[in-house]
């Protein structure tokens, strides 16, 4: 009996645990056929996740030089995992082969003289707890209606509960007591600001995209919202330490931020060194129109509030003053899209190369 066909015969109530991580049609045999390849490609384990994924692999009876385990956490250093960035190819499948892409100069011309209604795109999905602190942090400094705002799910009790569980490890819970069901601003929830809400396709026609095919919307920018507004804040999907854990190296870069840096000035709200990262692939950031030294702070809390000054500062500058920093911004733009345009890697064939080596 091969590796899979051990695995897919195990019985042991573990192997339950591991499928809901990882779907069985992801768990592969390698082409030597001596590892067996969990693919995990599209989100990114921390240290817990980790422990919790080898010590049910053990209990299915495969010991470590049995399996490899691909991972989008792209800051990990755990044992027998190698990393592969999902979201990246995501994106650059999607971008690839529209009209719209890369922006011409008549298009950058109406971006430019377009009248911004708004300061700001902010797209939230679901409610986790530092969008929802973000969120209220906006509203408390009046900020909320200088953006295109949308959180597509409405925080329940316990995403609230998880909110005041992070705020109590920061000792910062009695900041923000305000922050259940009763608040204003959420219990309104939720906020859809397009038809489609805000993976509305940028442009004209699409075709099948996204690495494994489909027609990933989730990849898109409404066209309106770069029309009415100067720059993008990224919640990304993950943000704070997994505080429970003695490893905190955790980077996880999705489609959110790298959709961003292609068509807006992009702030991220994420994990430390992100814009580092994204500097490691080619890409430019936007120094010259933002303060980015907020990318340097390991500090979770410290590394919101730096963020959340900039924007403030931003939503608060003359009209025109930010209109100049915008208008410089499009040399970064064309920049991202070119190493999008440029890269003739695909998500398969790195997936291939990966698996080739086992």
């Amino acid at each position: 009996m091969n590796l899979y066909e051990k695995y897919i015969n195990c019985t042991h109530k573990a192997k339950e645990s591991i499928s809901t991580l990882i779907p069985d049609d992801l768990v592969f045999p390698s082409l030597s056929g001596k590892k067996l390849i969990f693919n995990h490609s599209q989100e990114a384990l921390n240290e817990d996740g980790y422990v919790q994924f080898t010590n049910n692999i053990k209990k299915c009876g495969f010991d470590d030089g049995e399996w490899i385990f691909i991972d989008a956490n792209m800051a990990s250093d755990f044992k027998n995992v190698v990393h592969l960035d999902y979201h990246y190819y995501r994106v650059k499948r999607f971008l690839q082969g529209h009209p719209g892409f890369p922006f011409t100069d008549k298009f950058i011309d109406k971006l430019i003289e377009s009248k911004k209604t708004r300061r700001y795109i902010c797209y939230n999905g679901t409610a986790q707890s530092h969008r929802l602190i973000f969120l209220n942090g906006l509203y408390n400094k009046n900020l909320i209606e200088k953006g295109m705002i949308s959180l597509l799910e409405k925080p329940d009790d316990e995403d609230f509960g998880y909110t005041r569980d992070q705020l109590t490890h920061e000792n910062r819970v009695d900041q923000f007591k305000e922050l259940k069901s009763t608040h204003p601003f959420f219990k309104n929830a939720p906020y859809v600001i397009t038809e489609h809400p805000h993976h509305t396709i940028l442009y004209s026609t699409h075709r099948d995209t996204g690495p494994a095919g489909g027609k990933d919307l989730w990849c898109s920018i409404d066209r309106t919202h770069l029309l009415n507004t100067f720059f993008s804040v990224v919640p990304e999907t993950v943000f704070f330490d997994a505080y429970w854990c003695v490893n905190k190296n955790h980077l996880f870069v999705t489609e959110k931020t790298y959709k961003s840096i292609a068509h807006n000035p992009t702030i991220v709200l994420g994990r430390p060194h992100t814009l580092k990262y994204l500097k490691s692939l080619g890409f430019k950031t936007f120094s010259d129109i933002f303060d980015e030294s907020y990318d340097n702070i390991e500090n979770d809390w410290d590394r919101y509030e730096a963020v959340m000054s900039l924007v403030e500062t931003l939503c608060k500058m003359d009209y025109i003053e930010l209109k100049s920093k915008y208008e410089k911004s499009f040399e970064v733009i064309l920049h991202n899209q070119r190493v999008f345009l440029n890269d003739k890697n695909t998500y398969s064939k790195k997936l291939k190369e990966l698996i080739g080596k086992y």
